[in-house]
């Protein structure tokens, strides 16, 4: 018998990227599929193409961690897939492929996430989607995010606390924080496909430079810097061009100004110096090829 598996999938506005990653799970082979859409009240037609796609849907407040979270609690299979709306599963055996190297890899406490590929990343700035792309399988602490998939068990991820919900975003780096704590990540087979929309919307080097900023804040254990700026997530539906100004002020002022962070924030910046080498070398290559 195929082993049963329980894909939630968070959701709002998301009419245009959904079918794309409903269509890749009903071709998928081997494995049992149990799929969850958790909207977060979208105005747009995502739970209705849902329903038709024949996934199980909850509607509820807004905000990914509270979303996944909804529909963890409702799920009945004993294992877990969460996935981002912009997903694509290019092999129909992808997750029975998952699965088997989940086993594989001890099974109970282990978490899986998939290595990530650009689909349409801007040809322009392809070095810096392949030096993201191979930092995803890397396996490095700050590496492992959301829309890399999290494949896990149920009772895992119960242990581990869920998602947390206090902000509608990083939700996934905490608990990628707590699985590198107390259980082990394997990187799984077959590149998970992503958009680059949200890059393309905000600004590729603003994007970054966002997420750079907001890794450091968290490093720092600065909970009041996402507090003090509203400007640090915007729904995918209300991306628009990102001002890295005012949010590289808030960073000095909370942390290059405050000495008793120093210490913190150079013990982040020598335990993150080997992206250098891997950007430089992703750079050589993309020029080479």
């Amino acid at each position: 018998m195929p082993p049963r598996l329980a894909v939630i999938i968070p959701t709002f506005n998301e009419a245009q990227a959904l079918p794309g990653l409903l269509e890749d799970l009903a071709r998928q082979t081997g494995v049992r599929l149990e799929i969850w859409v958790s909207d977060g009240g979208s105005t747009d037609d995502t739970v209705i193409i849902a329903r038709r796609a024949g996934a199980q849907t909850t509607v509820g407040r807004a905000g990914r961690g509270a979303q996944m979270n909804r529909a963890h609690a409702l799920a009945r299979a004993p294992m877990r897939l969460f996935l981002h709306a912009d997903s694509r599963l290019p092999r129909a055996d992808q997750l029975q492929r998952a699965l088997r190297a989940w086993q594989d890899a001890g099974g109970r406490g282990v978490a899986g996430h998939f290595p990530l590929h650009f689909a349409d990343a801007p040809a322009e700035h392809r070095h810096l989607f392949a030096f993201m792309e191979a930092k995803t399988r890397s396996g490095r602490p700050g590496t492992v995010h959301g829309d890399q998939g999290l494949l896990i068990h149920r009772a895992d991820f119960d242990a581990l606390g869920g998602y947390r919900e206090q902000l509608p975003y990083f939700e996934d780096v905490y608990l990628s924080d707590a699985i590198f704590r107390s259980a082990r990540w394997q990187l799984l087979p077959d590149a998970l496909h992503t958009s680059a929309r949200r890059f393309v919307r905000e600004g590729v080097r603003q994007r970054y430079a966002l997420m750079a900023v907001m890794m450091t804040a968290h490093a720092l254990g600065d909970d009041g810097f996402f507090a003090a700026s509203d400007a640090l997530y915007r729904r995918q539906d209300q991306a628009q061009a990102l001002s890295m100004k005012p949010l590289l002020s808030l960073l000095v002022e909370r942390t290059v100004r405050q000495p008793r962070r120093w210490p913190k924030l150079l013990a982040y910046a020598l335990q993150n110096a080997w992206q250098l080498p891997l950007m430089l070398r992703c750079r050589l290559t993309d020029r080479s090829g």
